[in-house]
């Protein structure tokens, strides 16, 4: 008959009689550490926790933690094993990093947000544009002070409201300066801080932003006349009067924006290496990045890199700054444009625009306007609505549609279009009118004048009229 070793526990240590246990196999070493585990956990909650842990009819380890949420002020938490409770209650009186899902602030939680998104985007211009709204439209605000778990959808509503009245917002203003807040909170929820984020619950009516007064095509696009003098005064720049400029390949880049509808950040950045083989295409996968004054390996947007075609006339002016790089000494294995082992500078390619919309005293409509017009040019020709998206690099042919169809006619070349699509579909008016005139005159020989009814007697003074 096996006898059971009994040891007088209050003569030693508890590290002692574990250590005994453990050497005549009554308990394996995970069991020490589990009783270690919680002893510890028992020992470092013991002076913040103080209502009763116990085991429920269904043998759950609860307890209940204060709660100024709840209506009595507390909150039940159950778990199946003991050491997991008692993690969860170290976790809520001991980890700052749960402390902070009760206390955090929209200020605390913004740098958290922000360096997240930061990981998750390669737009810093993005970035950036959060900081500037951040800095207008919460820092120091009373929303700032206010605690995620606490914000409610009547408050961010009458939030949302006061300040598209405060700053006369466009919708497009709005949507920049909700954005911050409406994904801190989604950041929130994966925390783990708040269950829902309420702010998407909030609607704002389209009456309530300012409207914005939509540009006319003459003051958006280039026409095809301006484009011509344009061209003119370019090619004179770059013939005649290059030695005046430090970025002496620019007026062949302003000519070269129209024929390619590039972004101007694009436009500064190609390189040799990006013509296609064929000499047809031409690889956008790079942009200049002006706030950092430096190349970035990615495009605006989420289209990614694309294939642009390249025109006849555009492939010569690729030609013309090559040549002219030969004849100097420059170097022709670089950006295309540019005559220094840099980029081509946004100011070199923007200044020019600006100079020649003064010259030909119109509204100045900047490098974007010859985008606008590459992109209308090729609409207005019947090209297929996806080809055009994907030359310019738009991911949704909306904006294409929306932002960039503009006529390119002068009001009256406009007008001239219009009236003869639309007189050419009715017969001549005057000999509609001529016939009608004759049935009305033969009508008043017929019939007394005083019997003509009252409608009858002005027709016909209105013929006479005329």
């Amino acid at each position: 008959m096996n006898k059971t070793c009994k040891i007088n526990t209050t003569e030693y240590s508890d590290s002692f009689v574990l250590s005994q246990l453990y050497a005549d196999g009554k308990i394996d070493v995970s069991d020490v550490e589990e009783v270690v585990k919680l002893s510890k956990l028992e020992n470092a909650i013991k002076p913040y926790h103080k209502n009763r842990i116990y085991r429920d009819d269904r043998g759950r380890w609860c307890t209940y933690v204060r709660d100024e949420r709840k209506k009595s002020n507390r909150r039940q938490i159950s778990k199946t094993h003991k050491a997991d409770l008692l993690e969860e209650l170290y976790r809520i009186y001991l980890d700052e990093d749960y402390v902070l899902e009760d206390k955090t602030t929209v200020a605390k939680l913004y740098p958290k947000w922000l360096e997240y998104k930061s990981k998750h985007t390669r737009a810093q211009p993005t970035i950036d544009r959060y900081c500037t709204d951040w800095n207008k439209y919460y820092k120091d605000q009373p929303i700032a002070k206010c605690k995620i778990v606490d914000l409610t959808k009547l408050q961010l509503d009458e939030w949302a409201h006061e300040n598209i009245k405060k700053y006369d917002m466009t919708s497009t203003q709005f949507s920049n300066m909700s954005t911050i807040l409406r994904q801190m909170l989604d950041y929130a929820v994966d925390l783990g801080i708040i269950q829902k984020n309420v702010f998407r619950d909030v609607q704002i009516e389209k009456r309530m932003f300012r409207r914005v007064h939509k540009k006319t095509d003459e003051e958006s696009v280039y026409s095809y006349e301006e484009q011509k003098q344009i061209f003119k005064m370019a090619w004179l720049d770059f013939t005649e009067h290059s030695c005046r400029f430090t970025q002496k390949l620019a007026p062949l880049a302003v000519m070269f924006q129209f024929l390619t509808g590039l972004r101007v950040s694009e436009l500064c950045a190609i390189r040799y290496e990006d013509i296609a083989s064929n000499e047809k295409g031409l690889m956008i996968r790079r942009m200049v990045r002006r706030d950092a004054k430096e190349v970035v390996d990615n495009t605006k947007g989420t289209f990614g890199d694309r294939e642009v075609m390249l025109a006849t006339e555009a492939k010569y002016l690729i030609d013309v700054a090559t040549e002219y790089k030969k004849e100097h000494g420059y170097q022709t294995d670089g950006y295309i444009f540019s005559v220094t082992d840099s980029y081509l500078t946004y100011r070199s390619v923007t200044d020019l625009f600006l100079k020649y919309c003064k010259k030909l005293g119109i509204p100045p409509k900047g490098s974007h306007g010859s985008r606008r017009a590459f992109i209308s040019t090729l609409l207005d020709a019947g090209v297929n609505i996806n080809t055009v998206r994907t030359q310019v690099g738009h991911k949704d042919e909306r904006t294409t549609l929306h932002n960039y169809a503009h006529s390119r006619y002068s009001k009256d070349e406009k007008w001239n279009v219009f009236d003869e699509i639309v007189s050419g579909t009715v017969e001549p008016m005057m000999g509609i009118m001529n016939e009608a005139e004759k049935k009305i005159l033969v009508k008043q020989v017929d019939e007394p004048v005083a019997e003509s009814s009252e409608c009858e007697i002005i027709i016909l003074s209105g013929m006479c009229a005329s």
